[in-house]
């Protein structure tokens, strides 16, 4: 791993060191700890990025908001739940795809992709990027390539990995990840055609 130099790299190293004392807090006090992780991720896009925080919060149009009204009976309930539940498989498949290519770009031996989202916004409101020491670019580097080179909205994920198939028949066995991509699009997420494009938008 290239040791950082000058101002930049002490920069750099106290803002990871910091990162990850507040990351090992939240976790050591137990509580809520997956709200708080996202939380701090969050603040951490709004500090770097508040232009594009504020025009992911800002007021919706009446058809988003009419989204977040309770459901008026069992099979509307029903339906909502399943495409929330839906909407967060995809999210867990477009997370390990993308890690998978940072990681066979050579960007990173290890890497992990966390992907917040909220109700009615269809970007992910927070990107966060770990490469538990092993990132050959900065972190918040990595971060920005991922939003360049794939369309993370709910659309846009399962029309990339081509997710509107009946190919998840084989995922009940032997599990989701960890598998081969096959030629029908079975486990779509375990290709990795986003290598070229990645290094480009590192650089």
């Amino acid at each position: 791993m290239v040791k950082p130099s000058g101002a930049i790299g002490v920069w750099l190293c106290a803002e990871g060191c910091a990162n990850s004392m507040a990351m090992q807090a939240i976790e050591m006090n137990g509580e809520a700890v997956a709200m708080n992780v996202a939380a701090f991720r969050f603040g951490r896009r709004a500090a770097a990025d508040p232009a594009a925080v504020e025009a992911l919060v800002k007021p919706q149009p009446e058809a988003e908001r009419d989204s977040l009204k309770l459901s008026q009976s069992l099979d509307e309930t029903i339906e909502r739940r399943l495409d929330f539940l839906t909407k967060y498989q995809n999210a867990a498949y477009a997370a390990r795809y993308l890690a998978k290519n940072v990681v066979a770009a050579g960007l990173a031996r290890q890497c992990t992709i966390q992907l917040s989202y909220a109700i009615g916004v269809s970007e992910p409101l927070s990107i966060y990027v770990d490469t538990h020491g092993t990132g050959k670019v900065a972190e918040a580097k990595l971060e920005k390539a991922i939003a360049k080179v794939m369309d993370l909205s709910p659309r846009g994920i399962r029309t990339h990995l081509s997710l509107n198939r009946p190919i998840y028949a084989r995922t009940s066995s032997y599990g989701h990840f960890g598998r081969t991509a096959e030629k029908d699009g079975g486990f779509s997420w375990e290709k990795t055609d986003l290598v070229k494009a990645l290094k480009a938008a590192v650089k």
